[in-house]
């Protein structure tokens, strides 16, 4: 509508820009086009939420699991002991992850920012105020300073207008706007004409008439992109669910090979069913995926408590290999408020950053008398000067008598105010307007001012001047004249406080940072110089060149390109789509409904919660309370610690689980008997896998974390090294089960005490794996660095004792009581593994921990 004359925007919607619509008429337009709001995204209950759970191939792997063994304990009436606890542990599962999503959708409500509710329409000939959603199309708005803007708007006439489109557009600075055409190529942020929804009046006043509501806005348009979006596996879920694929083919391969193993030597086929049940429990960690829940859930509660809420668990995991942080520039990099840099003492020829200085003070103190602001409320630059300036007496003692007002073509004011001995005027605005009107040579001041304008500050000149009496017609040609311009007022949106340390920590840790912004290029690359985002080497690209550039060439240059200025969301968009390209994995920052479709686009996407919009709060994976940058790397540091813990977990269930494959295979291959049967395994599973696992998954992430490059997002959890761990794990584990098993069943002649010292050999050997694998260093130097991990094996020790040597329950068990050497064999044999680790790790030959 930019493009449309008021006169033809006046008969397409049938509207009297005196009068505006009848009742009849809004009613009509109600019913056809329904209400000025966006359509919300469905919630889903928390029974939906539950269910959505068991989407995983691990949880539908230990559901089928179940049922079969179910099947199997019925028809040999075992018991129900075994299908209970594979039941309960998916259960557990389910019921923390949707516990989780549910917290996280409650902490944002609170967090909701207020949008504009209700509006001051025309109707019938009659001012009134009516809620926002009731507005139509061609309904007269009036709006003034400080008013939400409540739909896409023309304006029809205006006052000294002045806008805040940061949420919009990104732009840091209040836009000018008017009633006059404009281009018809103008871009969002030049459609002086318009108003759009969401945006905030900082100065002035318009009568406008309603264009768009609802979705069909500016900010609906955006909407449409977010609802267009669809989210991927992260690397995680990736990478449990390969994994689940492949226990999964495993217990298959597994029950095959024992069926034919038990068919070749012709054994009982109940007995051959019931081995083959066993080995498949064996070969499935059942407590994965409700261990690595649970390790999410507990990161979760961290970060909240460092002022990071997540909407869901795998997004902790996925912050770990974030490869590339595209953060917006306005509210999340700066303040997005506007402060004074720096004055230029015209007559001292001096450039003062420190503004406290009382040369600088005194220049502020007159540019404070020429506002329309107060300290907390008003046009942000003028804020700005008030607080600065620091002298609400002065300002109170020099009330305005008569005032010009800013006017885009002027681009200055004017004010005056009555003295003992006549008038004093005050004008501030651009430099070259101030220039035109005042006495004398300003060629270094400005030097200074192009110095300034070119690091991105907005420069505002100061000049004054004291008259006897006013002339008769207070006009720009009689007032604003033979002025004494004294200073320059340099200011810009500061970058926080915390940021330089932060990008640095990034730099250090391998991860590019890029500036997306809507601002213009030259304060985007100042604010980018400041907090080390460009270096020499990198380059700065406006939204125009970047819709220029053919996709080859920006994915050859986007290594190199820091900063991108005066972009649209849907640049936004495909800057992150470009790096995903190159198999990175992109975090996206930001507060503006502008950066919505970014963030929902991005692996992970974090929003701002106290000055970020709803939208972008709803498309974020990550909300910060705080709105600082620092917590975003915190937060990348969590998700490092979260991945090596849960590598640790993993390759521990995992390792455990298959060398209980093993050992129950090759001994059913080497004695034809099962030295474990499936109640046994499922209880060491149960006891030694679950609270080691979850100590070791608690643990404290190293210091060292951000020092190490991101890891590929295609990386595999056995990559490396790893692999090689857990597989000599297996084997070794296996070897001493077997061996345990042997000696039992010779040395007392029953396979109850083989299977108990197999027991035992096995259960004690994991929880002192577990040591092992909380990190390369000796245990000597980590034993008391996770005092949770003693606790919870001793727990564990307990429990898996208990069953071994009380008569009544050993004998539900299967097993048996042994003489004491016996038990002095298994625990030698258990500890073989801890002793090994140590020695490799002596070598040097135990890494990628």
């Amino acid at each position: 509508m930019y493009k449309t004359s008021l006169l033809d925007i006046k008969t397409q919607y049938k509207t009297d820009f005196e009068k505006g619509l009848t009742t009849e008429e809004v009613q009509d337009r109600l019913s056809k086009y329904g209400r000025n709001k966006l359509d919300e995204q469905s919630k889903h209950g928390f029974i939906k939420k539950f269910l959505s759970q068991f989407k995983d191939t691990m949880i539908i792997v230990l559901i089928v699991a179940g049922f079969i063994s179910l099947f199997v304990n019925i028809k040999t009436d075992g018991g129900l002991f075994e299908p209970i606890l594979i039941f309960a542990l998916v259960l557990l599962n389910a019921l923390i992850g949707s516990i989780q999503e549910t917290r996280a959708e409650k902490a944002l409500n609170t967090l909701k920012s207020l949008t504009s509710k209700y509006a001051k329409v025309i109707r019938n000939g009659i001012i009134s105020e009516i809620k926002s959603t009731e507005l139509v199309v061609g309904d007269i708005i009036l709006i003034e300073e400080g008013d939400i803007i409540p739909a896409d708007a023309r304006i029809i006439k205006s006052s000294h207008l002045q806008v805040d489109e940061s949420s919009l557009t990104g732009e840091s600075h209040p836009v000018d706007k008017n009633s006059k055409m404009v281009d018809q190529r103008a871009t969002l942020s030049e459609r002086k004409n318009m108003l759009y929804n969401g945006t905030i009046i900082t100065y002035g006043n318009a009568k406008a008439v309603v264009v768009a509501i609802g979705m069909d806005s500016e900010l609906g348009r955006i909407a449409k992109l977010l609802s267009n979006n669809k989210r991927v596996k992260t690397p995680l879920q990736q990478r449990l669910s390969k994994l689940g694929t492949l226990l999964s083919i495993t217990a298959l391969i597994c029950c095959i090979a024992i069926f034919v193993l038990g068919l070749l030597t012709e054994m009982p086929i109940t007995e051959i069913f019931l081995n083959a049940i066993s080995l498949a429990i064996a070969s499935i960690p059942e407590s994965v995926p409700a261990i690595v829940t649970i390790i999410l859930a507990l990161s979760v509660e961290r970060m909240v408590r460092h002022k990071a809420i997540v909407k869901e668990l795998p997004a902790v995991e996925t912050l770990g290999c974030t490869s590339v942080i595209c953060t917006d520039k306005t509210g999340t990099l700066t303040l997005n408020k506007m402060t004074v840099s720096s004055v230029y003492d015209i007559k001292e020829d001096l450039l003062y950053t420190d503004i406290t200085n009382d040369k600088a003070k005194y220049i502020l103190k007159y540019a404070s008398l020429c506002t329309n602001a107060t300290k907390d409320v008003g046009d942000p630059t003028e804020r700005a000067i008030i607080i600065a300036s620091h002298d609400k007496q002065f300002i109170q003692n020099n009330p305005i008598y008569f005032q010009l007002p800013f006017d885009s073509n002027r681009k200055m004011m004017t004010t005056i105010h009555k003295t003992n001995n006549g008038y004093l005027v005050v004008t501030k605005g651009a430099f070259e307007s101030v220039q035109s009107i005042s006495i004398g040579e300003f060629d270094k001041s400005a030097l200074i001012n192009n110095q300034l304008a070119s690091n991105g500050i907005r420069v505002l000149a100061v000049a004054y001047k004291h008259i006897r009496k006013l002339p008769d017609n207070l006009t720009t040609n009689t007032i604003e004249c033979d002025m004494d311009m004294i200073g320059l007022i340099g200011i810009i949106d500061p970058p926080r406080a915390e940021v330089k340390s932060s990008i640095n920590l990034c730099r250090q840790a391998g991860i590019k940072v890029v500036m997306i912004t809507g601002d213009n290029p030259l304060t985007a690359s100042y604010i980018a110089k400041e907090v080390g985002i460009i270096n020499q080497d990198e380059l700065v690209v406006t939204g125009e060149e970047l819709t220029k550039m053919s996709q080859a060439e920006l994915l050859q240059q986007l290594p190199r390109i820091s900063v991108f200025a005066r972009v649209t969301p849907l640049d936004k968009v495909r800057i992150v789509e470009a790096w995903q390209s190159l198999d990175k994995v992109v975090a996206m920052t930001g507060d503006g409904v502008n950066d919505a479709p970014a963030l929902k686009n991005a692996d992970i996407g974090c929003a701002m919660g106290v000055t970020g919009s709803d939208v972008a709060k709803n498309s974020a994976d990550l909300i910060l309370t705080d709105d600082n940058f620092e917590t975003i790397v915190h937060s990348v540091k969590e998700g490092r610690g979260v991945y090596s813990n849960i590598k640790k977990v993993v390759g521990f269930l995992v390792g455990t689980s298959y060398c209980e494959v093993i050992t129950v295979f090759i001994s059913i291959l080497l004695f034809n008997i099962c030295p474990l049967i499936s109640v046994q395994l499922l209880w060491i599973n149960l006891i030694t896998d679950s609270l080691p696992a979850i100590a070791l998954g608690m643990g404290k992430t190293d210091d060292d974390v951000m020092t190490l490059p991101p890891r590929d997002k295609n990386e595999g959890i056995f990559s490396k090294r790893f692999g090689y761990i857990v597989i000599a794990t297996c084997i070794i584990l296996a070897a001493l089960a077997i061996l345990a098993f042997y000696l039992g069943y010779t040395i007392s002649g029953s396979i109850e005490a083989g299977s108990t010292m197999t027991y035992l050999v096995i259960g004690i050997a994991q929880l002192l794996h577990s040591y092992n694998l909380l990190s390369a260093k000796s245990i000597t130097k980590t034993f008391l660095k996770n005092k949770r991990l003693t606790l919870f094996n001793f727990i564990s020790l307990i429990l898996l004792l208990l069953v071994a040597i009380i008569p009544p329950v050993a004998t539900l068990f299967s097993m048996t009581i042994l003489p004491w050497y016996m038990y002095l064999i298994s625990l030698g044999l258990a500890s073989m593994p801890l002793v090994i680790c140590e020695i490799l790790k002596a070598l040097k030959l135990y890494k990628n921990i």
